[in-house]
């Protein structure tokens, strides 16, 4: 990784809260040099003062929230939330809302709480640019200094979650789960719906109540189409729009002040209401 030199304590912490946490830290971004064109605009990896990693193979959205399904991942996040010179990217307490991956958290991203280049942002980029330009950058090493790792309270580590309203997406196996349940809950709906209407075309014992003679015919299943025309069902002075009943055939939902009929209780109801009602 390529780093300021200023931001070594901050990187040799993340070494130590590895190193006790048994995590193999993978670094996958740090200096991003003039004419990187991802990121943020004033990112602090233009000027060496952050690194994106990966925890024990534990990417961006499975860091999205702590616990993570990794176990010494989860231990590494929670001593960087604790220590007091490091700024985690997924910490809810500060979240940076950069969405990496299905994460809308910086959860690959460390960098200081204290930043050193203060308002000089824009001397550190120019002054890093054009040393980055000539060639100058060194390459050295240095020891880990578990030391600095004193500072944190590990008695209360694990207070450190990211489970809560700031969490970030949920997995892919999470909203497939979702996406499931949506589905039966609209079935059962439709199902509801359908029963309703269907329970409607019953009497109260919940059977449907077709008249007599309508009864008789699809017992016998002659005819019963042909029967239930209008000219076969109409008798002696009852319009035909009203008729439920043959000649010489007992109607039974008929109407006893104007003498009209139904096949269903509920159509005559309905027919007493608006013709008979005061």
């Amino acid at each position: 990784m390529t780093i300021n030199v200023r931001f070594i304590d901050e990187v040799q912490r993340v070494h130590g809260h590895a190193k006790a946490t048994g995590v193999s830290v993978y670094i996958t971004d740090s200096y991003r040099p003039p004419g990187t064109n991802y990121g943020a605009g004033m990112s602090r990896h233009k000027v060496g003062f952050a690194i994106d990693m990966n925890a024990n193979g534990c990417n961006a959205d499975c860091m999205c929230r702590v616990p993570t399904r990794v176990a010494s991942t989860t231990a590494f996040l929670r001593r960087i939330m604790a220590d007091p010179q490091l700024w985690w990217g997924g910490d809810p307490a500060r979240p940076i809302p950069w969405t990496v991956g299905s994460c809308t958290r910086d959860s690959v991203h460390i960098q200081s709480r204290n930043y050193e280049a203060g308002s000089n942002y824009n001397g550190e980029l120019s002054c890093l640019g054009n040393e980055y330009r000539a060639g100058r950058f060194r390459t050295f090493s240095c020891p880990s200094l578990a030391t600095l790792n004193d500072e944190i309270d590990l008695a209360n580590l694990e207070n450190y979650n990211a489970d809560d309203a700031t969490e970030g997406m949920l997995d892919a196996g999470e909203q497939a789960g979702i996406a499931i349940g949506v589905i039966v809950a609209v079935a059962l709906i439709v199902a509801l719906v359908v029963f309703c209407i269907v329970r409607r075309r019953t009497d109260d014992d919940g059977v449907v109540m077709p008249n007599t003679y309508y009864k008789a015919e699809k017992d016998d299943t002659v005819g019963a189409s042909e029967n239930f025309g209008n000219n076969a069902l109409v008798s002696s002075g009852v319009p035909a729009t009203y008729s439920g009943r043959s000649s010489g055939a007992a109607a039974e939902y008929t109407c006893a002040d104007c003498g009209k009929s139904y096949q269903y209780a509920d159509d005559l109801v309905t027919h007493r209401e608006l013709r008979h009602s005061p």
